[in-house]
């Protein structure tokens, strides 16, 4: 079983809603590989994990705080 991040739970995010990794890089303006280094094991900065969260919120017509809650949940938390 692949080990569960948050660069594995944005690409499940991003599947869900069929939207792709240039999708997100263009809407927040974060770089190409930061998907690649967060499934790898490394987490994004408080403020890019925010406006990720903000972003699949708006997406999903859903509060921050259930994305984020979802979120926990996909980690076991």
């Amino acid at each position: 079983m692949r080990e569960r991040n948050f660069g594995t739970w944005l690409r499940k995010e991003l599947h869900e809603m069929e939207r792709s990794n240039e999708w997100l890089y263009r809407r927040i303006g974060i770089a190409t590989g930061s998907i690649n280094r967060w499934s790898n094991g490394m987490e994004p900065c408080l403020g890019t994990s925010i406006k990720i969260f903000r972003l699949i919120a708006n997406q999903k017509q859903t509060t921050r705080i259930q994305v984020i809650e979802q979120y926990l949940e996909y980690l076991g938390c």
